[in-house]
């Protein structure tokens, strides 16, 4: 076509016509349409190169069609093809939590972790920078000594290592595609159902989304469920631009941090479930062999806490405009004097049992409602 094109400009700038600035122009403007007619050049059109291969879906076919539930490994907390993302303080435990989840899931004998019940026992790849050979050694010494049932997911626990003789990942970004493709090619390896990142920094070095999207990739290209360790202190983040993305995109986030009710205790609480119901707040105590167990006895009272505020607010309607409404009928309800009962609102909407709410005509009051707690099929 663009010999043909060259060949009719000849033939034109034959005819006996002054090549003024106006002639050249539309010649010019010819040559990129050929000659008049619009769709000439449009069909190898580099901007029509790599088409996008799309089609429209109908709300009934939708519902026409089936799909596959993703299978719970520990019940309300990893998900097969979901990312599940600890958050909170460096101290809180979120690795050593990690670490016991994998061994547990990772061995028949154990049933549970803190009262979450394992499904479906597999091996788990654990990809982590901060930990030696020798500490992470002396650490699953320590856990399996503590509970014998943990022997057999000792030999279903796998790590991935870019440095000699060691059991640390570095250097290496989600946000590349070899990294990428190695790490779908070691899930694979072992047969892993279960990935860690611990933490997510080491693995992710830009804070890009398509770094965080590749982990939703190797999720859905292995089949496997997935959880990100997230350092920081609470008020860092709970102020980055960063963390609200991370928490934006992963199915499930828990916090964990240090109690404020029960000494010596950590708080873990689910802040969000896309497809599960919510478990409850739990207190959780690290024992000699750092094997995570429940703090007896509190929890129930946490609970029961919540309920009572709870049906407080049942009472008033399901929501108060001012927080002095629901204090004042816990105060009449229990029997509590008033810092009391403010603790124990502040405990309820901790425990996610109620939700504070905006006075509409005094912004700086709170109010309260409870909280919506959906059951969504998976």
């Amino acid at each position: 076509m663009s010999t043909q094109r060259n060949s009719d400009c000849q033939t034109e700038s034959s005819i006996s016509v002054p090549e003024t600035p106006e002639i050249v122009a539309v010649e010019l403007l010819r040559s990129f349409i050929g000659n008049g007619d619009p769709t000439t050049e449009l069909e190898s059109s580099p901007s029509n190169e790599g088409k996008i291969d799309a089609q429209i879906i109908s709300g009934e076919e939708l519902l026409k069609m089936d799909f596959e539930e993703n299978p719970d490994i520990i019940e309300n907390l990893a998900i097969e093809k979901q990312v599940t993302v600890f958050l909170g303080d460096s101290n809180a435990g979120k690795s050593l939590y990690a670490l016991h989840a994998a061994l547990s899931v990772g061995s028949p004998m154990t049933e549970n972790i803190c009262g979450l019940k394992i499904n479906r026992h597999a091996p788990t790849l654990f990809v982590q920078s901060e930990s030696t050979s020798k500490d992470m050694k002396d650490r699953i010494l320590l856990m399996f000594q503590g509970n014998l049932g943990l022997r057999q997911g000792v030999k279903n626990l796998h790590f991935v290592s870019t440095l000699p003789n060691d059991v640390r990942v570095t250097g290496h970004s989600l946000s590349d595609q070899r990294f990428v493709d190695f790490m779908i090619e070691n899930i694979i390896k072992p047969g892993a159902n279960l990935v860690v990142y611990d933490p997510l920094v080491s693995v992710l070095h830009d804070n890009s989304r398509r770094g965080l999207d590749n982990v939703n990739a190797i999720c859905d290209r292995t089949n496997s469920a997935c959880i990100v360790i997230h350092h920081g202190d609470i008020a860092h983040i709970q102020n980055s631009d960063f963390t609200s993305t991370v928490e934006y995109w992963a199915d499930n986030v828990f916090w964990m941090e240090q109690s404020r009710n029960v000494a010596g205790a950590i708080t873990m609480r689910c802040k969000k479930a896309r497809h599960f119901q919510k478990p409850r707040p739990t207190e959780l105590k690290i024992n000699a062999n750092l094997l995570f167990e429940e703090a007896k006895g509190h929890n129930q009272k946490i609970s029961l806490k919540s309920n009572i505020v709870v049906h407080a607010l049942e009472t008033l309607g399901g929501s108060v405009a001012k927080q002095a409404d629901l204090s004042t009928e816990l105060v009449a309800n229990t029997g509590k004097s008033i810092s009391t009962v403010r603790n124990i609102i502040t405990d309820a909407v901790r425990a996610g049992q109620i939700t504070e709410i905006v006075n509409p005509n005094n912004k700086r009051e709170r109010g309260y409602k409870i909280a919506p707690q959906p059951t969504i099929p998976q």
